[in-house]
């Protein structure tokens, strides 16, 4: 299933830590800026005989907005060697429980999910777990259970693809670097969707 590679590219990552204080409130908590971060790298889909297929390009920008406590998202995904598929993770954080929720369609359906945020400082975590599950399209019920880490290097993401019978499909495997945004626009400027 072409649709499982274009699953959840890790969802939330570590924030800077560049804070504001209300010059009229010298007493409130201190919310960091928002920020954009870029990601490049490789997603390997793993079927349950072992068999792997070729690493698919993954570029992400994401846009993470403590004040709005919001995530977006904009994922493109190498499908086959000339072919690019496009989609938006939209997404809220309740920084007081560290639980997020987010929703997306991939083109077959829509993606609804829920995670938690394992490690790390609020608005800056390096770990995190995820279930999303298909609402709606032809796959509706599959899902995927998600474990995300993040360091100085960048994102790695670990899959597991479920139909709605809970049959393992599979696995996926991601490695993201973090990159820079013009280097990031460059290479979507290339992509023919």
């Amino acid at each position: 299933m072409r649709l499982l590679l274009l699953l959840l590219s890790a969802l939330l990552v570590a924030c800077p830590t560049v804070m504001t204080v209300d010059d009229d409130d010298s007493a409130a908590e201190p919310t960091p800026e928002p920020a954009e971060q870029y990601l490049g790298g490789t997603s390997v889909f793993t079927l349950p005989n072992g068999q792997e297929t070729p690493p698919a390009r993954v570029l992400i920008h994401r846009t993470l907005d403590p004040s709005e406590g919001s995530l977006v998202e904009d994922v493109y995904q190498q499908s086959d060697p000339t072919t690019w598929d496009h989609y938006v993770i939209e997404g809220t954080i309740d920084p007081d429980t560290g639980e997020y929720t987010f929703s997306f369609f991939d083109g077959y359906g829509t993606f609804e999910g829920t995670g938690t945020m394992t490690a790390g400082e609020t608005w800056a975590w390096t770990a995190w777990n995820s279930r999303s599950v298909y609402v709606d399209g032809p796959y509706v019920g599959s899902y995927v259970l998600s474990q995300d880490t993040l360091d100085e290097a960048g994102l790695e993401a670990n899959k597991q693809v479920f139909s709605p019978d809970d049959h393992a499909e599979g696995s996926v495997y991601e490695l993201l670097e973090w990159t820079e945004a013009e280097a990031w626009q460059a290479e979507v400027d290339g992509i023919e969707l």
